[in-house]
């Protein structure tokens, strides 16, 4: 890809609250994993991270997506879907958030969860808080990564970082995994002329 075929894709990328609930393909969702969480030879990722740990974790929520059953997948090395716990995780999920509740008809959500006190800990020599504020760089990272992917194949979303911190604690390890804290949720799915929260952003 040339300037110019990026500069196209940086123009693209837009923000939407506006998804349809109309089904979206198991292709269209497994080529933005692994091009988001695809890994080069070298071990490096499309995103960067502080010492190039990875620590922050994925898992998706599918509900209306041809070709995978609904429930939750762990994201694994190079964006590969693990073994499903099968369920309607959707509206459980956007119960978390402070005002993504429409996120509960998208077709798919991405979830980005960390290990907080573990990444505390690990950079505390610097200071405090220090490993948090890496993370949420990570989340956004990846995040910028998951619009321009999405973009690239006419798939709408937006980054939902207003969570709610009781009712995130309380989401079955299946979805979020032990120990690790929910810090975003992604929705996937084809942008609409109207929503529930219809608006657009940067």
């Amino acid at each position: 890809m040339g300037l110019t075929e990026l500069n196209a894709l940086l123009a693209k990328r837009r923000s939407t609250k506006s998804i349809a609930g109309a089904p979206v393909h198991a292709r269209e969702v497994r080529d933005v994993l692994g091009a988001v969480f695809g890994v080069a030879p070298s071990g490096r990722r499309a995103y960067g991270s502080a010492r190039a740990r990875y620590p922050v974790s994925a898992t998706l929520v599918v509900g209306n997506v041809d070709g995978l059953a609904a429930g939750a997948y762990p994201v694994g090395k190079g964006g590969v879907l693990q073994e499903v716990a099968a369920g309607e995780f959707r509206a459980v999920v956007a119960g978390t958030t402070i005002d993504g509740s429409w996120t509960a008809t998208c077709p798919a959500l991405l979830l980005l969860s960390a290990d907080m006190t573990a990444a505390d800990e690990e950079f505390g020599w610097q200071s405090n808080g220090r490993g948090g504020r890496f993370i949420a760089m990570e989340v956004g990272l990846i995040a910028q990564t998951v619009h321009l992917a999405a973009a690239a194949i006419d798939l709408g979303t937006v980054l939902i970082a207003g969570i709610q911190s009781g009712a995130a604690r309380r989401l079955p390890d299946n979805v979020v995994p032990p120990g690790e804290e929910l810090v975003a949720v992604m929705p996937l799915g084809r942008g609409a002329a109207e929503g529930p929260a219809a608006s657009s952003g940067s």
